[in-house]
């Protein structure tokens, strides 16, 4: 989250916020008056609330490839709670999973968390871990240390879950990824593009059947954002 001129940019994890991140630090660095970087609405200073809230959303099938792609490519060891459940949702038994499995894994997280040795895992990894407070995913994990509470929060879709984290649905304006528009709204430049990484999920794993799967499970995420479905 990031705050200047009566803005609030709601960062939702691999929407292409780092971005807006870096155009701000680079051209507006004076002007924050606050920055911590997913940090959800709900904890945000009162004086705030009538703030316009923006944010970028991204395409569900590219979300998916986004986040499968940054978790094999992040610190398998790194401590925070996220990774911890990222690692969860593309290894088993230290292998990785296909991006098909990931998907039935990251699309159902109701199903996935039915196993409640799961639970168990990213709970003991709580209680135990020295997590920063600092990162919003600690934040709202401190108090839900019941196996009950946390069945309640992995009701959605991965997606899903890390929209609803931040508030990302009670925007009062959102930009697709990729629309330069945003960059308008808080007068900072484009961030010139990086080299592209190779993706790691193939064209041809993108099956009709990885299609409906993200349709069927994100389709609030289409209908809310007005995003068209890839057919």
């Amino acid at each position: 989250m990031y705050i200047l001129d009566n803005k609030i940019f709601i960062h939702i994890v691999k929407c292409g916020g780092s971005s807006i991140r870096e155009g701000i630090y680079k051209n507006r660095r004076q002007d924050l008056k606050f920055c911590s970087e997913h940090f959800p609405i709900k904890l945000l200073n009162e004086k705030y609330k009538n703030y316009d809230k923006i944010t970028i959303i991204r395409e569900p099938i590219s979300w998916y490839k986004s986040f499968y792609n940054y978790t094999i490519q992040m610190n398998k060891n790194k401590g925070s709670i996220f990774n911890a459940l990222a690692n969860m949702l593309v290894y088993k038994d230290n292998k990785r999973l296909p991006f098909r499995d990931f998907v039935i894994n990251a699309t159902n997280l109701e199903l996935f968390f039915k196993d409640r040795d799961k639970i168990k895992i990213l709970i003991n990894k709580i209680r135990n871990g020295k997590f920063s407070k600092s990162n919003y995913f600690n934040l709202i994990f401190d108090d839900y240390t019941d196996e009950n509470e946390f069945v309640e929060k992995f009701s959605s879709s991965c997606y899903q879950f890390f929209i609803n984290s931040v508030g990302g649905f009670d925007v009062d304006r959102f930009y697709h990824s990729g629309d330069d528009l945003i960059y308008d709204e808080f007068n900072i430049n484009k961030r010139k593009k990086n080299q592209t990484k190779t993706s790691l999920v193939k064209d041809s794993e993108i099956t009709e059947e990885i299609k409906n799967l993200i349709h069927k499970y994100d389709h609030k995420v289409y209908e809310h954002f007005n995003i068209k479905k890839e057919l």
